[in-house]
């Protein structure tokens, strides 16, 4: 089903309802690789992709809208989100309802823009919720909720006002994993993203590069005098989100962005793997995460490391001070399964050293594990929310029964 406006939303769970038929979402931030029912509705919001600019600069925008078009709009008023997530055809409530994460060390998550929420709730009931008013505890469930309280149909967001369009990169050439975890915290950058070698072991393992992006003020006289800088270039925001964390490891020279721009699609998120680790635990974690993903028959092809620190707390994303480790695999013909399973055996990993997975994950988890990495009290209050707010379980009832289930 496809809705084009909210009254459609209202309709659709109408129809649901009186069918005796549950809702998820097309795109699902869960990926919708675990079965669903044959009497789950799904709802793709891609047409909803309205928006308008308010008296006071900020973004109404619906929530079918995808990251890249949001970028465009954005950045034509030297806009942008507080932190980008890097999936340009990922859409925009997709990335509300697992509290998306991006490329900077030190903003936070996409949730950090968002002043109000327009969701639709299982009465039909259309409200706004106020990132600051006396639904701020709906709105910490429903940012980062996995869609569980309601379908977002459309967003308020306000956006930074950005120095450039451009940034300028600086390339750091990376001996292992402690010292790619001590460059993130030694200088400053505005966006900063590693790039592991997938097949670096012993001492190497974890060994990369390091690429920081500082907003670039200067003129084009002098960009254009210090174009063969060795380790430095040029590149727009949006290449530098949405290009270069799969630029090919390999290519160790300087990158131009004529050389990204030609690059046709980078569509390699077919099955991700990102999980967060505390700043003290981070360099244990992911040496044990990075040998477990070279002892499998499966090859990720990109291996990337963020920093993190959450300036809010929501619900099932707890405040969080660390960094994460995404592994992006091209998924082998009918091999899915197998892949699932050796990754939910790294996602308990991560989890038994105090890390917790990316919401994108949620399919791999179960009762256990969410009570882990959220805590007992978070675990206990979204039982309480989710029963006051859609005590039948009309949304993501087979997601709902897989991670509550004892």
């Amino acid at each position: 089903m496809k809705p084009q406006t909210s009254k459609d939303i209202q309709k659709a769970i109408r129809k649901a309802k009186d069918e005796h038929q549950t809702i998820a979402l097309q795109g699902n931030p869960s990926g919708n690789r675990s079965p669903l029912s044959s009497k789950t509705v799904i709802l793709d919001l891609s047409s909803m992709q309205k928006y308008q600019w308010d008296k006071e600069g900020h973004l109404i925008v619906e929530s079918g809208i995808t990251i890249k078009q949001l970028a465009q709009i954005a950045l034509a008023k030297k806009r942008w989100l507080v932190d980008m997530p890097s999936n340009p055809s990922a859409l925009l409530g997709n990335c509300l309802a697992v509290n998306a994460y991006g490329s900077r060390p030190d903003k936070g998550s996409i949730g950090g823009s968002v002043a109000s929420v327009d969701c639709v709730f299982s009465t039909g009931e259309i409200k706004t919720i106020n990132r600051f008013d006396d639904g701020q505890e709906l709105f910490d469930a429903i940012i980062g909720g996995v869609h569980m309280f309601g379908v977002i149909a459309s967003v308020t967001l306000e956006l930074e006002r950005v120095s450039s369009r451009n940034l300028l990169v600086t390339q750091l050439a990376v001996d292992n994993l402690a010292d790619m975890i001590n460059r993130f915290t030694q200088g400053t950058s505005d966006y900063a993203i590693g790039q592991i070698d997938r097949d670096a072991t012993g001492e190497k393992l974890g060994s990369g590069r390091l690429l920081r992006g500082q907003y670039d003020k200067r003129s084009f006289f002098t960009r254009w005098r210090d174009r063969s800088a060795q380790n430095q270039f040029t590149l727009s925001l949006s290449q530098f989100h949405f290009e270069l964390p799969f630029y090919p490891l390999k290519l160790r020279h300087p990158l131009h962005s004529a050389v990204l721009s030609r690059r046709k699609n980078y569509d390699l998120l077919r099955h991700s793997f990102r999980v967060f680790a505390p700043y003290a635990n981070a360099k244990q974690t992911f040496t044990d995460l990075l040998k477990a993903s070279q002892a499998s028959e499966f090859k990720p092809s990109t291996c990337l490391l963020r920093r993190h620190q959450s300036s809010r707390e929501h619900l099932l994303c707890p405040h969080f001070d660390g960094f994460s480790l995404e592994l992006i695999y091209d998924l082998p013909p009918n091999n899915e399964a197998r892949l699932k399973q050796k990754l939910e055996d790294m996602a308990q990993i991560a989890i038994s050293q105090g890390g917790h997975l990316s919401l994108c994950m949620a399919d791999l988890m179960n009762r256990g594990m969410l009570q882990k990495s959220i805590g007992i009290n978070n675990f206990n209050t979204f039982l309480a929310k989710k029963g006051k707010h859609d005590g039948n379980i009309l949304f993501q009832r087979d997601l709902y029964k897989k991670i509550t289930s004892p």
